[in-house]
């Protein structure tokens, strides 16, 4: 996690289990993309509900740069998800955050990266002037 509930940077470890009775008995009528894209959002989701009291609000536009609209009852932020198997965490998550703070709207927002090949989350939170710099 980086920039979350004012660390600059933290490690966590979270287990996440489920049955093999979940598993699906025939092949999903969808491509693999939009399976990973699936798994990404179910992370993103864990997440936010186990490290704030964000909820999602609205699924964002096109255009937006970001796919979900977030809120702490507050505030609105933009949520970027992202999910690949093999990729690079790294250079997925800073296309990630690029993307989001090219956002039209001036807004903050978090980014969700989740690597399925070596299971791992990176979840970060970024103001607008970031993009200044």
């Amino acid at each position: 996690m980086r920039n979350i509930g004012g660390q600059p940077e933290e490690e966590r470890t979270l287990r996440l289990f489920w049955s093999a009775e979940g598993v699906a008995k025939q092949p999903l009528a969808v491509q693999d993309h939009i399976i990973t894209e699936w798994a990404a959002l179910a992370m993103a989701c864990v997440v936010l509900a186990k490290y704030t009291t964000l909820r999602l609000r609205a699924v964002a536009l096109l255009g937006d740069h970001f796919d979900y609209w977030v809120t702490d009852g507050q505030r609105d932020y933009g949520l970027e998800i992202s999910g690949t198997l093999e990729e690079s965490i790294e250079g997925r998550h800073r296309e990630k955050v690029r993307q989001l703070l090219d956002n039209p709207y001036r807004i903050d927002g978090y980014v969700t990266t989740a690597r399925f090949a070596a299971p791992e989350v990176l979840f970060s939170f970024h103001r607008f002037e970031e993009q200044a710099r």
